[in-house]
């Protein structure tokens, strides 16, 4: 007669458990973390000029990282250190970088973490630079909500400002406020630097959407911000082990 382990059932169910944890785990390692915001760092505005209330869900969620904290995406190198002392960024980084932008220079003798953050810094800052420029010069005319026409021409801009601002909260190590370092306090100052000039080129954005909705009246405005709530798009946010760097 074969003995009855009740246990059996329960010890397969918990081997299941664990697995979808591992795979839920994976799936939200490879959608990134969010990146904390900065204190210096306004929050978006409105095309009135005010915080607006689009702001996506946010879902947070705790994951051991398998190896050491790396700073936020898989950045590029944007150029090799010089023995004078800093490196001019290669690449579409460099080429016709907006008129004001703060430098693009990576100091020399950096450790990983810093070499990293430079290297997406001067490879993302440049990119939102050029999105917002381009924005601004194609914003649709004034035009009537109630045709899909008009609609679409708008739910594009409102698209873009939603992906411009994740970029801007976006920009910077995930683990930057971990830096504690001569190099991290310089980095963040750079940051700083170039986060300022993004938003102040994104509140211009706004201000010009703001007077294109004009003609139209509340009305308008009221179905923009309607499009940007669609175009709003949910976060999975990771909290990660940080070190100092």
């Amino acid at each position: 007669m074969s003995e009855h382990h009740p246990s059996k059932p329960d010890s397969a169910r918990a081997t299941i458990l664990r697995r979808r944890a591992i795979f839920v785990s994976s799936a939200l390692v490879a959608i990134g973390g969010c990146q904390p915001q900065s204190h210096d760092t306004p929050p978006p505005l409105s095309p009135t000029g005010t915080a607006a209330n689009t702001t996506a869900p946010t879902v947070t969620t705790t994951v051991s990282p398998a190896g050491s904290a790396s700073p936020a995406g898989s950045a590029s190198p944007a150029g090799s250190a010089s023995p004078g002392g800093s490196a001019s960024p290669a690449g579409s980084a460099s080429a016709h970088v907006p008129d004001g932008l703060p430098s693009l220079l990576i100091p020399s003798g950096l450790g990983t973490i810093a070499q990293s953050a430079y290297e997406q810094l001067v490879t993302e800052s440049p990119r939102l630079a050029k999105a917002i420029d381009r924005r601004l010069a194609s914003l649709p005319k004034t035009c009537d909500f109630d045709t899909s026409n008009c609609q679409s021409a708008w739910a594009v801009v409102a698209r873009d400002l939603g992906t411009l601002d994740r970029g801007l909260a976006d920009l910077g190590p995930r683990c930057l406020f971990a830096g504690k370092s001569a190099e991290a306090l310089a980095f963040k100052a750079r940051l700083k630097a170039h986060r300022q000039y993004l938003t102040e080129r994104m509140a211009l954005l706004n201000q010009r959407i703001a007077s294109a909705l004009a003609p139209g009246g509340q009305k308008a405005k009221d179905q923009f911000e309607q499009l940007q709530r669609r175009a709003a798009m949910p976060r999975v946010c990771l909290k990660f082990a940080c070190h100092d760097w």
